[in-house]
């Protein structure tokens, strides 16, 4: 009771004085404590009745309750602030212009919403009163008319009495009904040439006659608003002149995430309007709505919706929130393209009728971002300069960034539009955890996801220069961290379309990791190199993941790597790196040892090199780099404790197992192996990764045949092993993955549970769940990118590949886009190479064909990745 007495007390004081106050004052003011005071301000921040404004001391003000019908229409028109943010202020500008006003001219396939645009521009000009409040609204859609000419010049017009048979009487035209307010004539590139022609007068003069009276002009005041499926050549040259404003209006797939999600619940919404009810709708439905590309756009997404709202209404016997599931759709296929749908949404949304189910435009006005750039940027500057320590500069980045925290932390949000961004955020932080070591908390997603949607929401455009000075400028000095924020936004940006200030999220990522480490962490840098598929990055990913802590960099190298490129990618590293501690290198060949002397002179600290790197070995130096040990100690401790050793175990009963093996990295096969394991259920069978290279080159004598007693083998690439069955990965699913499932572990298991199995292989391995589980890429996105990659190197290579192989191309490339967006420009390391043996006109049409994807996603197709489809090609 005493808080809502206090409450308040605080909105009389505001009311009273209209000032700004501190919490120190207005506790002062009422006699209250300051923390008391604090809290129920912060109540009221989020509830929107007071503004916090980010100065030091935080001041608060009192924020005035605006009457409801002074509302602008186009703050509850979906995208007003974003995609359609454009579009809105053309048609603010066509209906404020005096008199007639401007005409416009809609573009957009079917079902983009051009009939409601042209409902809200008619809107806002009552808003705005350049038209009377009763004013009429009348629609003419000229496709109805399209075989007949003549009809539909009568009906736009009117006609005089005796003008033709049947004109028994004067009657006024649409054009006529209009007067005073707007005609919207839909399809306008099916009237007639004769019919833009007779508009042409009343465009320039505004004065009409009727049909078989053009003796008789007479005045109008009518606003025109035209919309078209088609484009501009349709119609006439003369006639486009006289329209000074046209808006294109996006495809339902253009539109941004969070206006699908909207879209999705208004449509949800009108359906609970119309049968008075409420419905929970699954989480499945949504993301897979969220997928749909098909023709229509939004006007059939309203009808799958209506559909499916009217079989769950039917469907349920009891009163109270009907239950909207994946079964009332259609046709779920045409959302999903074979697999499974992306989640987005991770929990069920009820729509009611007595409340709308989202919040637009207000929640954006209220959420606001304070960076403390000045400060860091001074603090940054005193670093440098060595006027600062660094525990001195980690204290101000620590309490700064924090503050920031504090203030957009508590700002409320849709909750299901803050999930919407947190999936993404969190398979990223989740992928920067298991590579380098990232520690964070829960709070960390709900962070990021608020300055995200507070970013893409903002009034205008913020200058991105500042922030991408200040990162530069420690990119040196906080390598780990400013290579982590790379990465960050690099994966939000492929993941969600982001696109804005992509410095500022890339300096405030990299501020917040740094500012997360509590301890100092200047200690000696370190990098393994290995040659190999992904062997370095595993070994690195590892210790990393062990250490929670971002020690090791890795280079993986091709077995055929020559010397002078692993000392040319190594020296462009140690550009933007701090090494006056020391720089540690451990390598898996001896040859490499003599690097030392072509780096030494890019090293501020001491240099040292160890061969033969192990796990074990980069577990222990690991440690002792934690440690602050110095370089010379932690070189001897491990050459001391790393000699040959030696393990015999007697023989024992091998286990069953399934091999997987696949030419585009031991990274790929893990997360395939996790997926194969999720499919099987009460069966004792491992699955085990060999890399293809091994199993190309000593077939059955690999270690693998002599640790397990192996199945059958599971590749992305043809691969011929004497005494076993390999299939493709397409094959999986087909008869003959059955049949060889069925010849090999069904004879150790019961029929159903190998059933079971196989029924689990199908679901889960499709193209489009594979690409989902073995990317972090959008897999709508990246799988019509690729096809469209594959289709240009058809028509390149004048062949038509079976669909066998299109199945493996799909996975590979996507899964080798990921791969060299990762270790792309953006991070100091240059590209693999190696002596290609394949056809020039092949190199050349895959380049030509690879250039859609280069465009898009900012990567260059390296000659490894060549040969590498090469070869999927020509043995499939």
């Amino acid at each position: 009771m005493a808080r809502r007495g206090n409450k308040e007390r605080i909105i009389e004081l505001f009311q009273e004085n209209q000032e700004k106050y501190t919490a120190e004052e207005i506790a002062n003011s009422l006699g209250i404590q300051r923390n008391t005071a604090s809290g129920i301000l912060n109540d009221m921040v989020r509830e929107g009745t007071v503004r916090k404004e980010k100065t030091r001391p935080v001041m608060f003000s009192y924020i005035m309750k605006k009457s409801k019908t002074s509302d602008d229409p186009f703050t509850s028109f979906i995208g007003a602030d974003k995609s359609l943010k454009e579009i809105v202020e053309k048609c603010k500008l066509s209906a404020g212009y005096p008199k007639r006003g401007m005409p416009i001219l809609l573009f957009g396939p079917s079902g983009v919403g051009k009939s409601l645009l042209a409902e809200y521009i008619y809107k806002y000009a009552k808003f705005i009163h350049a038209i009377p409040e009763d004013a009429p609204f009348v629609v003419l859609n000229c496709a109805d008319y399209a075989n007949n000419k003549e009809l539909l010049a009568s009906v736009l017009f009117g006609y005089k009495k005796g003008a033709f048979t049947g004109a028994v009487k004067d009657t006024k035209g649409l054009i006529e009904k209009a007067n005073h307010g707007y005609l919207f004539l839909d399809e306008v590139h099916r009237l007639s040439p004769e019919g833009q022609e007779k508009l042409f007068q009343y465009m320039d003069k505004g004065i009409v006659s009727r049909i078989g009276d053009n003796g008789h002009n007479f005045e109008l005041n009518v606003r025109l608003i035209f919309a078209t499926t088609e484009g501009r050549e349709t119609m006439l040259e003369t006639f486009l002149r006289r329209i000074p404003v046209d808006a294109v209006l996006p495809a339902f797939e253009a539109r941004t995430l969070e206006e699908k999600y909207q879209l999705i619940l208004s449509l949800f919404y009108q359906e609970a309007l119309i049968m008075e009810c409420s419905f929970l709708v699954s989480s499945n439905i949504i993301n897979r709505l969220l997928t749909f590309q098909g023709q229509g756009n939004i006007g059939t997404l309203k009808n799958i919706i209506r559909l499916s709202c009217a079989k769950a209404y039917n469907d349920t016997e009891e009163t109270g929130i009907i239950p909207v599931r994946l079964g009332h759709l259609s046709d779920p296929r045409k959302f999903m393209m074979n697999g499974e749908s992306v989640p987005y949404v991770n929990q069920d949304v009820e729509i009611s009728s007595k409340e709308y189910p989202i919040q637009l435009i207000s929640t954006t006005e209220r959420m606001k971002i304070y960076f403390p750039e000045e400060t860091i940027a001074a603090a940054v500057q005193r670093y440098l300069e060595n006027k600062i320590t660094i525990a001195r500069f980690r204290k101000i980045i620590y309490n700064e960034i924090n503050h920031m925290i504090d203030d957009v932390i508590y700002q409320e949000m849709d909750s299901y539009i803050e999930n919407l961004y947190g999936q993404a955020i969190n398979n990223i932080l989740i992928y920067l955890q298991d590579n380098y070591g990232l520690k964070y908390n829960g709070i960390v997603e709900r962070v990021f996801a608020k300055i995200l949607y507070v970013l893409s929401n903002q009034n205008g455009k913020v200058n991105d220069e500042p922030y991408e000075v200040i990162a530069k400028q420690l990119q040196t000095v906080m390598y780990r961290y400013y290579k982590m924020g790379l990465i960050f936004y690099e994966m939000i940006h492929q993941a969600i379309d982001y696109e804005t200030n992509p410095w500022f999220v890339r300096l405030f990522a990299m501020l917040y990791f740094y500012s997360m480490v509590k301890e100092e962490e200047d200690y000696i840098n370190a990098i393994i190199v290995s040659h190999g598929p992904a062997t370095a990055s595993s070994i690195a990913s590892t210790v990393n993941k062990v250490f929670e802590t971002y020690i090791f960099e890795s280079f993986d190298m091709a077995y055929d790597t020559p010397k002078k490129e692993v000392v040319s990618r190594i020296k462009k590293y140690l550009k933007n790196t701090n090494t006056s501690k020391g720089l540690l290198i451990l390598v898996d060949m001896g040859s490499l040892l003599s690097i030392s002397e072509d780096l030494k002179e890019d090293v501020e600290g001491d240099l040292g090199i160890i061969n033969n790197i192990t796990t074990e070995m980069a577990l222990e130096a690991g440690e002792l780099i934690l440690r602050h040990e110095n370089l010379q100690d932690i070189m001897d401790n491990i050459v001391s404790h790393h000699v040959t050793k030696k393990s015999y175990v007697p023989s024992r009963k091998s286990p069953k197992a399934i091999v997987l093996c696949c030419m585009t990295g031991l990274g790929t096969a893990v997360k395939m192996r996790e997926l194969l394991q999720q499919c099987m259920e009460g069966m004792e069978l491992e699955v085990v990764e060999a890399a293809y290279p091994d199993l190309q080159k000593n077939g059955n004598k690999s270690d693998v045949f002599r640790k397990y007693d192996v199945q059958f083998i599971i590749s992305t690439n043809k691969v011929e092993v004497d005494g076993y069955i390999t299939l493709l990965l397409n094959e999986l699913i087909d008869g003959r993955g059955e049949k060889t499932i069925y010849e090999t572990v069904g004879r150790y298991f019961e029929k159903d549970i190998v059933q079971k199995f196989i029924e689990n292989i199908i679901r889960s391995f499709t193209i489009r769940n594979l690409i989902g589980q073995l990317t972090i890429l959008n897999p709508d996105k990246i799988i019509d990118d690729v096809g469209e990659v594959i289709t240009r190197l058809e028509l390149l290579e004048r062949t038509n590949y079976p669909m066998d192989l299109k199945k493996m191309l799909y996975i590979h490339m996507c899964v080798m886009v990921e791969r060299l967006m990762l270790e792309k420009g953006l991070l100091p390391e240059g590209e693999t190479t190696q002596i290609l043996k394949c056809r020039e006109s092949f190199q050349k049409n895959l380049k030509d064909s690879f250039s859609v994807i280069e465009d898009k996603y900012h990567v260059s197709i390296n000659d490894l990745e060549v040969q590498m489809i090469y070869n999927l090609v020509e043995e499939i």
